[in-house]
């Protein structure tokens, strides 16, 4: 499901960003299953399959971002460690914001992101 909405996003690493971050707030418990212990993942290779997925989107897209002439191997580790964390602050209640807020919140940080990544590509 995850693959899926992202897929549907193109390759706008944004656009991925905001979708990943929707997919945790949105599933939750089935976010946490999937991302949670490494033995979960690996007692259930389509959990491992799913996360992997969703992994190489966003993985891809950091990588058009930084543009051909200089990619950045850590650009697909920084994308997704910026969603990810972005999603569970946001799913454990870490940050002060209101249900309204949230999709203002979540499409300027990852857009603050891309800009910071194609500054340094």
């Amino acid at each position: 499901m995850l693959a899926t909405r992202l897929t549907a996003e193109g390759d706008d690493l944004a656009a991925l960003g905001r979708a990943y971050v929707r997919f945790a707030l949105r599933n939750a418990a089935l976010f946490r299953v999937m991302f949670g212990t490494r033995t979960a993942r690996s007692c259930d290779p389509a959990l491992r399959k799913a996360a992997g997925s969703a992994y190489d989107r966003l993985a891809e897209a950091a990588r058009r971002t930084c543009g051909a002439g200089a990619i950045d191997a850590d650009a697909p580790l920084s994308a997704w460690a910026q969603v990810h964390g972005l999603a569970m602050l946001l799913l454990d209640g870490q940050l002060d914001t209101s249900e309204d807020d949230i999709d203002a919140l979540v499409r300027r940080i990852t857009e603050r992101f891309v800009a910071g990544l194609r500054a340094t590509a």
